[in-house]
């Protein structure tokens, strides 16, 4: 943005009686004594892409478009990136980013426009769409060891966590498997019950099966067949 000492740039002062301007650095006691009594106009200009003239172009030109350190073709010289690279890295330790990453964010800021510039290689942060190239990091190797010994903490926390929930589930599984083993058990054992009990069934059975006697052999001998009479 403009500061104090560019405000000849911006600014011109007009006796409506003349039609002469002045910039402010030429309005002296003298001119200010002719204007006693007098309405003087002030014209702020700001930074604007409707140039009538080729003149003012120029002027534009020299003053708001083109590069203060050209180099033979023109742009922006290579120094002047790499000193703005390291002005940007000094001004951001927190940041971490590769040599690339800085020169993307200098490109950035060079081409903007000129009255841009300032407040942009000022700015807290990166760019958002320049953000994804940089890391934010500790600023000293204290802080990094701490932030380290947080992260640390966090995971061992998580990790704690988990590690109590396999414990849970090992602790549920052991409980089963012993109800399974204790069912296994007593079902061995209703099936030798139910083995003992067959064994002796057919022991019964086999102490209580029907005999032929002599009287049943006398009684099987005397039946005879008979003529039915009654229904002939």
């Amino acid at each position: 943005l403009p500061v104090i000492g560019d405000i000849d740039q911006y600014v011109t002062l007009q006796d409506p009686s003349k039609k002469k301007t002045y910039s402010v650095s030429a309005v002296s006691l003298r001119v200010l004594s002719t204007w006693r009594g007098k309405n003087i106009k002030i014209h702020v200009y700001i930074y604007s892409t409707n140039v009538e003239t080729n003149a003012q172009y120029r002027i534009v030109l020299r003053t708001l478009i083109a590069p203060q350190n050209p180099d033979r073709a023109g742009a922006d010289a290579t120094r002047n990136y790499a000193e703005l690279a390291e002005y940007l890295r000094k001004s951001h330790p927190e940041l971490e980013g590769h040599n690339s990453s800085w020169l993307l964010w200098v490109n950035f800021v060079h081409s903007a426009s000129a009255h841009d510039r300032d407040w942009l290689k000022d700015a807290k942060a990166p760019p958002l769409e320049l953000a994804k190239y940089f890391r934010w990091g500790a600023v000293s190797e204290a802080a990094r060891l701490q932030a380290v010994h947080r992260v640390m903490a966090v995971a061992q926390t998580a990790n704690s966590g988990w590690a109590r929930e396999v414990n849970e589930l090992k602790t549920d599984l052991d409980l089963a498997v012993s109800i399974l083993q204790r069912v296994s058990q007593k079902v061995d054992a209703m099936a030798a019950r139910a083995a003992l009990g067959s064994e002796l069934f057919e022991a019964l059975e086999s102490a209580t099966r029907p005999e032929e006697t002599e009287l049943s052999h006398q009684l099987a001998a005397r039946v005879t067949d008979c003529v039915d009479i009654d229904h002939a």
